[in-house]
């Protein structure tokens, strides 16, 4: 991978063509492409921002101040106005869940509705820039059982004449575990045959019997993925699965369109406990492209005026209180650009 501290490649695309920002979350894209939002006329996607029905209340609610998912949405998108006022950018808030408030059912049927989206802009901009989170931080090691289920698919893909499906991300999201609170167990046809045999013991039992194993299950399944995400933030902030889920879409989507370019931004303030760089390598050498890595100039005081609105949600994300210190904030922000000839392969 180049290292240049030059932006003008990514600067005269960034001029010359349509750009879509994916921020997660409502603080996302100010949080880590301050530059790029808030000098051009760029489209502003900001993916995870609706409200349960019925209202939840996580630790992260009553971590911020609230009662309730409804309170927290709805001060936060009051925020999200505030920071983007004035800004040539257009925000469009797109009213998914976050990984928080999702069921497992309700994340599969919302990620179609989000590839289906992706799809019809970069259709209609064939060729355009979508600049997109590389997923900073650390990150969770696979389950244990991932490999048995991955040999077990392949084995059954090669007896049935199937071609191998695409591998799910390593972060327990599109993981065929389960959703992004690892509490699922996997599809039917994801199973090795072992599991697929006693899936069959499983169809004998009533009603109450299959439940209570489910039940059984899933706990056990949530406690080994909270284990797995307790170990790998030992050192630090985790890359958010939110964020994972929306990259690969991305990347997913963009392999349609070769036309289109990908730009990845280093997560803030995830890059403070695992830089972008290591999960750029993976990216690389998985699916097959090269890239550029960027620095961009910051102007820290604008942005640092713009972060100022999040004010429920920043104290939190980082209890050291650097976030909305503007003498704490990089002066820089890093991009890696994937070259014009590298269009990113499906995950293999």
């Amino acid at each position: 991978m180049n290292d240049s501290s030059a932006p003008d490649s990514l600067a005269a695309l960034i001029a010359e063509r349509d750009v879509l920002v994916l921020s997660p979350h409502m603080d996302d894209a100010m949080l880590s492409a301050s530059s790029v939002v808030l000098d051009h006329p760029c489209e502003v996607w900001t993916v995870f921002t609706g409200a349960p029905r019925p209202p939840q209340t996580t630790s992260w609610d009553l971590s911020c101040g609230f009662s309730d998912s409804d309170a927290t949405v709805r001060a936060r998108r009051i925020e999200d106005d505030a920071a983007f006022a004035g800004v040539t950018a257009s925000n469009r808030r797109l009213g998914y869940l976050e990984g928080a408030y999702a069921s497992r059912e309700q994340r599969r049927l919302e990620l179609v509705d989000i590839e289906g989206a992706l799809q019809a802009w970069m259709d209609q901009h064939p060729h355009g820039l979508v600049v997109a989170p590389v997923c900073a931080g650390r990150h969770m090691p696979p389950a244990p059982w991932t490999s048995t289920l991955e040999r077990g698919r392949r084995l059954l893909n090669g007896l049935k004449g199937k071609r191998p499906l695409a591998t799910a991300s390593h972060e327990g999201v599109h993981e065929d575990l389960g959703d992004s609170t690892g509490v699922n167990p996997p599809p039917r046809d994801a199973q090795p045959a072992a599991v697929a045999g006693a899936s069959h013991a499983v169809a004998r039992l009533g009603a109450g019997g299959r439940r209570i194993l489910r039940s059984g299950v899933q706990r056990v399944l949530h406690a080994e993925y909270l284990h797995r995400r307790a170990k790998a933030m030992d050192g630090g902030l985790a890359a958010n699965p939110d964020h994972v889920v929306l990259r690969d879409l991305a990347l997913d989507v963009a392999v349609r369109h070769p036309g289109v370019r990908i730009a990845f931004y280093e997560d803030f303030p995830y890059l403070w406990h695992a830089r972008g760089d290591d999960e750029m390598a993976r990216l690389r050498h998985g699916r097959g492209f090269e890239a550029d890595r960027v620095v961009m100039p910051v102007d820290v005081f604008r942005k640092h005026e713009r972060l100022a609105c999040y004010v429920s949600q920043l104290p939190v994300l980082d209890t050291d209180g650097r976030l909305l210190d503007p003498n704490e904030l990089p002066t820089e922000e890093i991009y890696w650009l994937v070259g014009a000839s590298d269009s990113p392969s499906p995950r293999s």
